[in-house]
């Protein structure tokens, strides 16, 4: 499973459901580099009715001092609503991963775990001690059944600009939990994408992971919800072949055996940020490996190599 800040999580390509922990993360790029936004106030959970379309939902009349932004009258439609009770400065303690505790209380706050990087966990039962700056209430967690949702963050970017809203998209599932009459028997294969890699460059190093059910028994139905992400607990680990297999400067951090976290996209692609050649960029022929987790088995790949040069 994914963990934030230690507690498990799924995230939200990963077929969470309504009685699960979803994390929902989004990632702010400026000219291709992470930035922390001047404030973040808030994001609202809303029923998605409208096929992806938040303006639904957003104040839309013309000189309004809200325009653009959730309006007072969408507000009753929001089935959860985060903020840090006033505090929108992502630099503030109240944003640090670190408070995030897994409880329903913390489970109302906004968080940043790395430059850019926000998130916010939807749990069963959460309950959320105030909505936006300025205002109090408490809110319960409406989200709990299976159906599609629409997260949208109220954020300002700069110091003199103005608020504005950003929208993403996600669903919860009921059929994460199944009924067989056998087990499922998997067939998985990964390929890293990348052969060779420039020293010194930080680049994303992409694993492609394409899972095949092989019984013959099981229902489409069943079958195609493999075609979506499904792996859990992504790892990667790296070593350098160069000097008795020593582990790479990065990922010599104390991990079990060497493996460190990896995220997951929404294709069961797994990515790690690596700095080609380590800390001290030495070239040469190193070798990747992941491990992961898919349904009761933990599945180890083939050694892929790469060069650094």
């Amino acid at each position: 499973m994914a963990t934030f800040n230690s507690h498990t999580v799924v995230r939200r390509h990963n077929r969470p459901s309504a009685s699960s922990k979803t994390l929902l993360e989004i990632i702010q790029v400026n000219n291709g580099s992470r930035y922390d936004p001047s404030l973040v106030s808030s994001v609202h959970i809303f029923p998605d009715n409208s096929n992806g379309d938040p303006s639904v939902y957003l104040d839309k009349v013309s000189g309004s001092t809200r325009y653009g932004l959730v309006a007072p009258s969408a507000e009753a439609s929001a089935v959860f609503i985060f903020s840090n009770s006033g505090i929108a400065d992502p630099g503030n303690a109240a944003f640090n991963v670190t408070r995030y505790l897994g409880t329903a209380y913390e489970s109302s706050g906004i968080y940043t775990s790395s430059t850019g990087k926000f998130g916010v966990v939807l749990t069963p039962d959460a309950i959320s001690p105030s909505a936006l700056v300025g205002t109090s209430g408490t809110l319960t967690n409406g989200a709990s059944s299976a159906d599609k949702f629409i997260d949208v963050w109220t954020i300002k970017e700069t110091g003199s600009s103005a608020w504005k809203t950003v929208s993403h998209n996600f669903e919860l599932f009921d059929d994460t939990y199944l009924s067989l009459t056998e087990p499922i028997v998997l067939e998985t294969s990964n390929k890293l994408r990348q052969k060779y890699v420039n020293a010194a460059s930080v680049v994303n190093l992409e694993i492609e992971t394409d899972v095949v059910v092989l019984n013959k028994g099981l229902t489409d139905e069943i079958k195609n919800i493999f075609n979506q992400s499904v792996i859990q607990d992504a790892q990667v680990k790296i070593q350098w072949l160069g000097n008795d297999e020593t582990w790479s400067d990065t990922v010599a951090d104390g991990a079990t055996n060497g493996f460190v976290a990896a995220d997951v996209l929404s294709d069961d692609t797994m990515i790690y940020s690596w700095t080609a050649g380590g800390s001290s960029t030495r070239t040469g022929v190193y070798q990747v490996q992941v491990k992961y987790i898919l349904l009761e088995e933990t599945i180890y790949s083939d050694k892929f190599k790469l060069i650094v040069r």
